[in-house]
């Protein structure tokens, strides 16, 4: 192979990488890693203090994953949706396209405990009841959720990320082809 080819096929491929790299924050519809480097599409958020008022709402206990349907983020099957959540004071600036973000963690109250960070599909109903309730139960279990007004003082604290899951397609797979081909025939062309 020529070094003329080689360079032009490394400026296409840099370039790519500088495009995706150009945008900061969560934007909607911009795809982000998560661990695995599986693909997730962001498409919108939901705060804990929005949820249902305890205890006279009487809210269901939801996981993240229950709680971003429930909020009307999505309504896509849980397993093809993904839940992030950061500490407070994350720097949203500092995350671009190809971070991986999606750490599948999600805010929670809990009856009688704190707010915390936990998985996104844990069990969030301690006891089964179908509702957010105090106490410890039997089983040793409390219940949480990521959907309810409980203890939280100030919008924009708690808020979990939702992300719908991607796969490669086939038009993706067109575009680089075509972007191949475009680096052969520039070549080609130099060489004329």
């Amino acid at each position: 192979m020529s070094s003329k080819f080689l360079k032009v096929i490394f400026a296409v491929v840099m370039s790519i990488g500088a495009f995706g790299q150009a945008n900061a924050g969560l934007i909607v519809g911009e795809n982000y890693l998560d661990s695995e480097n599986l693909i997730w599409e962001y498409v919108g958020s939901y705060d804990m203090i929005d949820g249902p008022s305890w205890p006279s709402d009487s809210p269901a206990a939801y996981n993240g994953l229950e709680a971003a349907v429930a909020s009307g983020v999505t309504n896509l099957p849980l397993a093809d949706i993904a839940i992030a959540a950061f500490d407070i004071d994350f720097d949203f600036d500092l995350v671009s396209t190809g971070d991986q973000l999606v750490n599948h963690m999600a805010w929670y109250d809990g009856a009688g405990v704190a707010i915390s960070m936990f998985s996104e599909d844990i069990v969030a109903d301690g006891n089964g009841d179908g509702f957010y309730t105090q106490g410890v139960f039997a089983n040793g279990q409390t219940d949480r959720s990521a959907w309810v007004d409980d203890r939280v003082f100030f919008a924009g604290d708690y808020v979990n990320y939702v992300f719908k899951r991607v796969s490669v397609s086939e038009p993706a797979t067109l575009a680089i082809f075509a972007l191949a081909i475009f680096g052969l025939v520039s070549v080609r062309r130099l060489k004329n």
